[in-house]
């Protein structure tokens, strides 16, 4: 007997409509006849056309029917709760609806359980376009072409790594093909293995900050941001300032989701001391 699809983790998606139209991929990758009218038997709706318009992004679920869809698809609770705050942030009119929804999300997420990935977690954590190759996967124009990736990075990379990355992202179980035949997103919400050297890690962002070095020549200030203060502290606040400063990026994170992404961003924080410890006089 097959193994049901592995469905998407909502956990990070930027649209409840790009979540459900991954799910609907990974289920009729395994199931060729699925199709938006089977799902609506189990909503107990007549309204295919609404649902595929919803997937399209063409249509906003009404309230609470987006938790009804990610039950109806064998998800738990969570996944429906994060669905409705998903739906709340694309309904929001004003500055604090979109700060409420971006809260709630950031909650949310921080309540989710994530995978672990060991193998390949090495390779991963070391070259900065795998996460962005996986990130990339969430717009709705992308394209599994190792060209069009190179030519969405400005040449930064080759051809021919990107070809590699699509290969570890998908042996990795992050990216999978569709009924469609397109690689796209799967499992959103994971973790590199604890056992990665530090030696990648650092590698990673060695690289990430000479990609923010290039930013400030080649794009304006409209296009990016960068800010920078100094600041004496007591050692001992540094747990308080690591926790302060995970808070922010996932509430930032949070309130970005949403709307119709077209270009993918990285948000870099560094906090370190410029200072060396004062010696005593007994030191060498």
């Amino acid at each position: 007997m097959a193994s049901p699809p592995q469905l998407p983790v909502i956990y990070d998606f930027a649209s409840f409509a790009s979540f459900f139209a991954a799910c609907m991929r990974a289920r009729q990758a395994a199931d060729r006849k699925l199709s938006y009218r089977q799902l609506c038997r189990k909503l107990k709706i007549d309204a295919p056309s609404r649902l595929s318009m919803i997937a399209a992004n063409r249509r906003c679920p009404p309230a609470g029917f987006a938790a009804e869809i990610v039950a109806a698809l064998g998800l738990d609770a969570a996944q429906g709760a994060y669905a409705e705050a998903l739906v709340a942030l694309q309904r929001a009119r004003t500055a604090d609806e979109r700060r409420a929804a971006g809260e709630r999300l950031g909650s949310l997420r921080q309540r989710d359980t994530t995978r672990e990935l060991d193998a390949g977690s090495f390779e991963l954590s070391s070259q900065w376009h795998h996460f962005a190759i996986l990130e990339l996967a969430c717009l709705p124009n992308f394209r599994a072409d190792p060209a069009w990736i190179r030519r969405r990075f400005g040449g930064r990379i080759k051809a021919d790594e990107a070809r590699q990355s699509l290969e570890l992202l998908t042996s990795l179980g992050v990216l999978a093909r569709g009924a469609d035949g397109q690689l796209a997103r799967t499992a959103q919400r994971f973790t590199t293995s604890r056992n990665v050297p530090s030696d990648a890690i650092r590698n990673y962002h060695r690289q990430i900050l000479q990609l923010a070095g290039e930013a400030l020549y080649l794009q304006s200030v409209d296009e990016r941001y960068v800010s920078s203060t100094t600041v004496s502290i007591d050692p001992a606040k540094m747990p308080e300032a690591q926790r302060l400063i995970a808070e922010f990026r996932d509430r930032f994170t949070g309130m970005m989701h949403g709307g119709e992404p077209s270009e993918t961003y990285n948000l870099s924080v560094q906090f370190f001391r410029l200072t060396e410890p004062e010696r005593t006089a007994d030191e060498p």
